[in-house]
């Protein structure tokens, strides 16, 4: 399950909530229990929401899911 907004300018914001592992690696939940998200530690840098530090996915990673394929080097896989 994922979150969606956008502003007037067209600037967008994808939250995807995410219970993360001791490893650093994370699931997120699907509409199918059976097969949800699994994205490893290798996925994530860190970023900042009004002056908070979050996990973010990498650019590569991002690049990669807006052209609806994920790079062999993510191994992010669900």
């Amino acid at each position: 399950m994922r979150l969606v907004v956008a502003d007037t300018n067209g600037r967008e914001l994808d939250l995807h909530p995410l219970t993360f592992r001791p490893d650093g690696s994370a699931v997120q939940a699907s509409v199918n229990p059976e097969r949800p998200f699994l994205y490893p530690a290798t996925c994530f840098v860190t970023g900042t929401i009004q002056n908070r530090t979050v996990a973010c996915l990498s650019e590569s990673v991002i690049s990669s899911y807006l052209g609806n394929h994920m790079p062999s080097s993510a191994s992010c896989t669900r």
